[in-house]
């Protein structure tokens, strides 16, 4: 089943659902840090240094309540990433050449397993999430996508940018909603490979 749009969102129930928009390097090791902290319950973050990079990979390996993507400003910085000072889950970055790789290390805490991932929003990303995970909210209006894959969640909501060629967007397990909304004028083909329980589309 294929639909060509100009327009952009749909809650669904999904097997496997691919999204294509049509109108779309460097080899310095990633070194991660722990920012500094003040006295007190502080955020766990790490981050990683930009090293003049335009292009880059992020794979986030473990699932989490609540994941948020999103491409920012990080003058001099790659990555910037967060959970709460009393989340389950710490970061722990590693990789090489420009491929980010973030596992999410149980802390014991019983505090919110919330992530937030911010981007530099000047490079151009590939960006996988994991299975699992209750909620993926995605805001990538800022920055240019090279392709993302999503391997199921309980709702996903992405803002995509304009993009660069055709950019493939595929999601590789069932997801309960799905919210998309694309630039005026993106061209927008849908296509379900496996079938879905509900599909809602408003063209």
């Amino acid at each position: 089943m294929e639909k060509n749009t100009g327009r952009r969102a749909a809650p669904a129930v999904l097997a496997l659902l691919g999204v294509a928009l049509a109108a779309c390097s460097p080899t310095t090791t990633l070194s991660a840090r722990q920012m500094p902290a003040d006295d007190g319950p502080q955020p766990h973050v790490q981050a990683g240094a930009l090293h003049g990079r335009t292009a880059a990979f992020l794979t986030v390996r473990d699932a989490a309540s609540r994941v948020e993507v999103r491409l920012a400003e990080l003058p001099g910085l790659l990555y910037r990433v967060t959970t709460p000072a009393d989340s389950g889950l710490a970061p722990q970055v590693t990789g090489v050449a420009g491929r980010v790789r973030l596992a999410l290390v149980p802390t014991g805490a019983d505090g919110p397993d919330t992530v937030e991932v911010l981007l530099n929003r000047r490079v151009r990303w590939d960006l996988r999430l994991p299975a699992g995970a209750g909620e993926h909210h995605l805001d990538l209006a800022s920055g240019r996508v090279r392709r993302l894959e999503i391997s199921g969640a309980g709702l996903v909501s992405m803002r995509l940018p304009p993009p660069v060629g055709s950019v493939p967007i595929t999601l590789t397990g069932t997801v309960g909603e799905l919210a998309v909304a694309v630039p005026a004028g993106t061209a927008v083909k849908l296509r379900l490979r496996a079938g879905a329980g509900l599909v809602a589309v408003p063209w």
